[in-house]
């Protein structure tokens, strides 16, 4: 696997920073920092190879008939409005709330 010959070492790596639009919350940010520095790189290399090997469910979304609430953050980069958005209309009924700070 290709992913794998970037794991030469088992040696923690550094967290060289994060993208909070530059509002990072330290006493929630500087925890996790710490706990994503204590991974190695075996830890890293596995964690991306199970989410790209992950089956995608989105056929699935239809099919939930509970209430259904997607929260997202309006900053949030990584996980963004439009990826919710498109989440929201797909599941049956759901309510979409962005917060916004």
């Amino acid at each position: 696997m290709a992913a794998s010959a970037i794991a030469t070492s088992n040696a923690p790596f550094h967290v060289v920073g994060h993208s909070m639009g530059g509002r990072a919350d330290h006493s929630i940010m500087d925890p996790l920092a710490a706990m994503v520095s204590s991974y190695t790189i075996d830890d890293y290399v596995g964690q991306v190879t199970a989410l790209l090997g992950r089956r995608d469910l989105r056929a699935l979304l239809p099919t939930i008939t509970c209430p259904t609430l997607v929260v997202c953050g309006q900053q949030d980069a990584w996980s963004t409005v439009e990826q919710h958005e498109a989440l929201a209309e797909r599941i049956p009924d759901a309510r979409l709330e962005i917060v916004e700070d």
